[in-house]
């Protein structure tokens, strides 16, 4: 008996030792003013959800063109910037949302994607993909949640959350126009990132 009761207290100090990293629903924090920039982005909008938990981002007439009228290639890129204080007690990671849009691309065309997010001064995740896929086809790209590896920020500190994104198409054929729309950025919340929590390490 006293063996199995041994036991029990054993198993609680681990499973409250290794405290797992929450998304931070329970947790009171706020987002400081959102800024979106990048030519790209101009009729595009950041603003914080009604429950103050998620970061919006509206993406609008993000198009790329390349081909037949248009030049052979287009570039387009937005960045997003949101100040951060970290609730007193936590440390405070960021994970990508998942950027999603169509393309219709013709012979010898192609578009590349990139996504960035991360803590100012830290590196970061970062998605990449080509697809030169002739047709019809959507993409999406992100989604990371690899949490052994995230980078966490300093306890208590005031930090800036980041997300770039940029594309380019780019196509030989002269004849035809290839075509690419970035449609959203979102978690399944409608975030443009998410955030993970974890409470400070004891020293």
């Amino acid at each position: 008996m006293k063996a199995l009761q041994l036991l029990t207290l054993i198993l609680l100090f681990i499973l409250t030792a290794c405290e797992k990293p929450t998304d931070g629903q329970s947790i009171n924090y706020e987002f400081g003013e959102p800024v979106l920039a990048g030519a790209a982005c101009e009729n595009s909008t950041a603003i914080i959800s009604e429950d103050g938990k998620e970061v919006i981002v509206d993406l609008t007439d993000i198009t790329l063109q390349a081909g037949g009228p248009y030049r052979s290639l287009m570039r387009s890129s937005c960045t997003l910037a949101v100040p951060f204080t970290v609730p007193e007690g936590y440390q405070v990671a960021i994970v990508p949302a998942v950027l999603k849009g169509s393309t219709d691309l013709k012979e010898n065309a192609k578009l590349g994607l990139s996504l960035q997010t991360f803590i100012a001064g830290k590196e970061g995740v970062t998605s990449k993909q080509d697809i030169e896929l002739p047709g019809l086809s959507t993409f999406e790209l992100g989604g990371y949640r690899d949490l052994d590896n995230v980078e966490f920020s300093g306890c208590g500190e005031d930090i800036t959350l980041r997300v770039n994104f940029s594309a380019f198409l780019k196509t030989k054929n002269k004849e035809e126009e290839s075509f690419a729309k970035l449609s959203s950025l979102s978690n399944e919340k409608g975030g443009a990132f998410t955030l993970i929590f974890k409470s400070c390490e004891k020293k």
